[in-house]
């Protein structure tokens, strides 16, 4: 059969193939396309064949390719997104302890002498603690069953660390403590919905704990409600609000507070902005942890509502004497005005010494014929160099 000329053909072998695993799954649906689904046929007018069969082949062809660019140029562009977001400390909260107790540390400009550890788990953000100040008072608290024998037996020895089983939150009572499996790290006063997560189980198992408000707990140590509290950190799976509720009015004795924000968030319907304001009515400063450094949130951004793990650092402004300038610095960063002047001058002075240096000796200087060859400069006699 005639056909006629041919502006463009997909190839009889398409190359629609999703280049990144993450997406390849979607690979499935672009293979369902069939003619039941088939955009209007105006849309694909450039192609041209007299053979139905043949066409409708190029068509269906046609929109697997244009769906699989659209999902690669998308992919392509979340990653680079979240390389950016990543970089400036969203989502850079997994496995850093050691850069957070190093970010915390260089905001305070004194040496804790007591650290509260909310959300123990097994001891090793404490242990990191101990590293650096092995004399520093310590309150563990962890409510998990089976961490307690773990933590006892890590700490039992040292008189410094206070070991309570218990989990604080804003009120005293019982309540239950879920998690997937016994002493997860996920584990929760909130039943986490987790089955959109393929290799993680649903909280499916719970024991009753003792929860407790921190400032009913304080009143039973030795240290009085005026006692300045230099370190505290929280993580507790996304009721991190409700932990800071219960420390009452002795909130505003503590140095710097480190919490955690992510996922659990989620779950317990608690966002950035719930502690944004917290923070700023109680004169806190919020630096985020990044792999650049603490950087300042001297704003409320939507942008902020970033639900992988991520860390913050409330300072209290009323003991803060540090003061912390944007540490994110582009690497053709501009020059300080001071420098600006000093380079504008130099190179003022270089230019004007230069000019003058050679109107002196304008048309008085013979040509070079040799390199050995002597000429007279200033009054003396020399030799041009090799070079």
């Amino acid at each position: 059969m005639p056909q006629t000329k041919i502006k463009y053909r997909v190839t009889s072998n398409p190359t629609h193939k999703i280049k990144h695993k993450s997406i390849k799954n979607i690979d499935k649906f672009i293979d369902t396309i069939n003619e039941n689904n088939l955009e209007d046929e105006n849309q694909y007018n450039y192609i041209f064949d007299d053979d139905e069969n043949t066409k409708h082949k190029q068509k269906i062809n046609k929109i697997k390719k244009d769906y699989t660019s659209i999902l690669n140029y998308n992919y392509t562009w979340l990653k680079e997104e979240r390389k950016a977001a990543f970089k400036l400390g969203k989502g850079y909260g997994a496995a850093t302890i050691k850069e957070e107790v190093d970010s915390c540390i260089n905001l305070l400009d004194v040496v804790p002498k007591i650290f509260i550890d909310i959300g123990a788990h097994v001891g090793e953000y404490t242990k990191e603690v101990l590293k650096r100040y092995p004399k520093i008072d310590i309150f563990l608290f962890e409510p998990s069953s089976e961490n307690k024998p773990i933590l006892e037996n890590e700490f039992s020895k040292l008189s410094n660390v206070n070991n309570n089983s218990c989990a604080l939150s804003n009120k005293n009572g019982k309540h239950k403590l879920y998690f997937d499996k016994s002493g997860s790290v996920l584990a929760s006063l909130t039943n986490r919905r987790l089955d959109h997560f393929d290799s993680m189980d649903n909280m499916n198992s719970s024991e009753e704990i003792d929860v407790k408000r921190f400032d009913d707990f304080w009143k039973t140590t030795k240290y009085k409600n005026d006692t300045i509290i230099d370190y505290v950190k929280i993580d507790v799976e996304g009721h991190e609000l409700d932990v800071l509720e219960g420390f009452g009015d002795l909130i505003y004795n503590i140095r710097i507070i480190q919490f955690e924000f992510g996922g659990a968030n989620i779950d317990t319907r608690t966002f950035f902005q719930d502690f944004w304001y917290f923070f700023k009515d109680k004169n806190f400063i919020i630096y985020r942890i990044s792999p650049i450094g603490v950087i300042p949130v001297k704003n409320y951004a939507e942008s902020d509502e970033f639900f992988s793990t991520t860390n913050y650092i409330a300072v209290n402004d009323k003991f803060n004497t540090i003061e912390i300038v944007d540490n994110y610095k582009p690497k053709n960063q501009k020059k300080t005005n001071k420098h600006k002047q000093h380079s504008k001058k130099y190179t003022k002075q270089h230019t004007k010494k230069h000019t003058k240096k050679h109107t002196k000796h304008k048309g008085k200087l013979p040509k070079q014929s040799h390199k050995n060859k002597k000429y007279k400069k200033n009054g003396k006699n020399r030799k041009t160099s090799k070079n």
